[in-house]
Formats: C-alpha cells, sequence, structure tokens
C-alpha cells in the first residue's frame, strides 16, 4: 500500500474516529479493491463494527456503491 491516503484512511479506522459521508467513499473504494490484502479489509471491518457505525459513514457508503454500480440494461 503506498498510496499515503490509503494510510491515513486505515489509521483513521484503527484508532476510532469516524467519517463524514464524503470520506466514505474512498474507504468503500478500499474495501472493493481485489488487490486489497482480505486480512485488512476484515480488519477495518471489525474495527468498524468495535467502535460503531455512523449514520454518516452509511450515507457515505451508501453514495459510493451508487456511484460505482453497473447497469444491467
Amino acid at each position: 500500500m503506498t498510496d499515503p491516503g490509503r494510510r491515513i484512511l486505515i489509521e483513521r479506522v484503527l484508532d476510532g474516529q469516524n467519517f463524514s459521508a464524503e470520506e466514505a467513499g474512498p474507504l468503500l473504494d478500499l474495501l472493493i479493491d481485489p488487490d486489497e490484502a482480505p486480512e485488512l479489509k476484515g480488519a477495518l471491518l471489525g474495527a468498524m463494527r468495535a467502535r460503531g457505525e455512523s449514520a454518516e459513514e452509511v450515507r457515505g457508503l451508501a453514495l459510493a456503491m451508487r456511484r460505482d454500480r453497473k447497469s444491467v440494461v
């Protein structure tokens, strides 16, 4: 992982900090990146679960999923 933005993102999750809706988008990008280690993804999701997800984070993740969806039509 060479992107300093991702490193900061990971540190914030592990430090128990919440994200705004805008900040949650890059978190989703990390979680759906097939090149990221599954262990890292699991640790991040576990850390978020342990501290509790905020409504803003859920909103941001949902918006990011809508942004990245693929049309089936």
